[in-house]
């Protein structure tokens, strides 16, 4: 579990995540500067292709030699891009959920009068979890699929639905639940599917679509509609006699328990109402609590992610490439000081997540490379992380003659980037390098992608860069 270490300039609150907004607003100056004194840089052209296809090759890359000789297997650049595009994915999704009207309403809340920012919060809270829960009852029941169906592999026969990779992602991040609870099932072998996520998302919105063959597959195998939202979205409700209501509504769902003791209910009359009825009933609570939890708890990371975006950055290659050296020193300083708790920055707290998307390769990676197994524990309380946090800022540069926090704004990583390119240039030491040329050049390449972004968030043509 990540801890936010690093100093922030003072922002202006907001009920949203509000650091890459503000950056956002604080760009429009330069954004609008540059629009009336070098107009052929925003002119319309080629789609700007952000981030660049380029970074994602090596998904398509399989690992040279057998698994078995592998002793180390760190996530690399592109499997860290595609997990930076499918964390903005989850953010839009639940931010989709939130603002749906008719969820809402299936939700049962509803108030004369105009609500209090509370009692919003607590909806949404409610909203989300609801819908969290339902996840959670689909991924048991494609996960029983993947046993009865299939004896052994380490390929997905096909991809399932955005809910239910959302979990599954989850409880890979939480490496000693999901051995306890599935190493001797066919889904413990299996490596999250980089490629055919980033194969589905639409960049330009974070989009997520499914090939018919694969919703096909989905709703054959499990009897269960493909698309969690627009099933919650069309969940029957009577808005005029709410007490005599023929349908249950979404909030009398509970995990293990019989949802037509709160309400009457004729299941003959809907399939989906009667297929989730006995998914829920059968829900072992405990589990289906845990795996809820584990969901919920990602939020605040995911968040975090969203409000640095990487993934749109000039400098996202330079970071993640940094970002997965400082996870190696991460990982030697476990081996080096086995009894001491380690916290993860940001950085490599995203790297360390990547590694644990493969399940069975992070449990030999780890053993390999720090001698033991490695559980990943988000749970930990605040005050626990802060103490631990100062602990390894301090032992990593001891160890290691670095610093271990980082800004991980797009200003400063692309300045890192570029005295990277610098000092691989391969220039003599006595080389005189022009750092005003490099800082120039390096400010108009941050005021192209700042305003490619603020044209993205309105929906406008985006300029072209030549």
């Amino acid at each position: 579990m990540p801890i936010d270490n690093n100093p922030r300039p003072n922002m202006p609150l907001d009920t949203l995540s509000s650091l890459h907004k503000t950056a956002i607003q604080m760009a429009i100056p330069a954004h609008n500067f540059l629009l009336e004194t070098s107009p052929n840089i925003y002119s319309s052209g080629e789609p700007v292709d952000i981030p660049s296809e380029k970074i994602f090759k090596s998904l398509k890359e399989k690992p040279q030699g057998p698994s078995s000789s592998r002793s180390w297997t760190p996530p690399n650049v592109a499997e860290c891009a595609t997990h930076l595009e499918f964390l903005e994915v989850l953010y839009d999704m639940r931010e989709q959920v939130l603002a749906s009207k008719p969820i809402h309403l299936a939700m049962g809340y509803q108030s004369k009068y105009k609500p209090d920012d509370l009692t919003i919060e607590a909806w949404h809270k409610g909203k989300w979890e609801k819908y969290v829960e339902f996840a959670v009852v689909r991924f048991l029941t494609w996960r029983e699929t993947l046993i009865s169906n299939v004896v052994t592999y380490e390929v997905l026969p096909y991809l399932p639905p955005l809910d239910i990779l959302m979990v599954w992602h989850s409880l890979l991040l939480n490496p000693a639940m999901f051995r306890k609870n599935y190493e001797r099932e066919p889904l413990y072998k299996i490596k999250f599917p980089w490629e055919a996520i980033h194969s589905h998302i639409d960049k330009g919105n974070w989009g997520f679509s499914h090939s018919q063959d694969d919703k096909n597959r989905f709703e054959r195998h499990t009897g269960l509609d493909h698309d969690l939202f627009k099933t919650l979205e069309d969940w029957p409700t009577d808005p005029v006699h709410p007490p005599k209501k023929q349908y249950i509504g979404l909030k009398d769902f509970r995990f293990g328990k019989s949802a037509g003791a709160a309400n009457p209910l004729n299941l003959q009359h809907n399939k989906t109402l009667a297929r989730y009825f006995k998914k829920f009933l059968h829900a072992e609570p405990t589990l289906s609590g845990a795996l809820r939890d584990a969901v919920l708890r990602q939020s605040k990371f995911i968040e975090k992610m969203h409000d640095f975006l990487w993934i749109r950055s000039p400098a996202l290659e330079g970071t993640l490439q940094r970002a997965i050296d400082r996870y190696e020193n991460f990982c030697e300083l476990m081996r080096r000081v086995p009894s001491m708790m380690v916290v993860p920055t940001q950085d490599i707290d995203l790297v360390w997540h990547t590694h644990q998307c493969a399940a069975a390769q992070y449990v030999s990676d780890t053993q390999a490379r720090v001698g033991r197994f490695i559980n990943h524990d988000d749970t930990i309380r605040p005050g626990k992380l802060n103490d631990g946090f100062e602990r390894t800022a301090r032992l990593y540069r001891e160890h290691f003659s670095k610093d271990y926090s980082i800004c991980g704004c797009w200003d400063c990583e692309l300045l890192a980037s570029a005295m990277e390119d610098v000092l691989n240039s391969g220039a003599d030491m006595g080389t005189v390098v022009d750092m005003d040329y490099v800082i120039e050049k390096q400010q108009k390449l941050m005021k192209w992608y700042r305003a490619v972004e603020i044209k993205r968030k309105r929906h406008e043509v985006l300029p072209s860069w030549e």
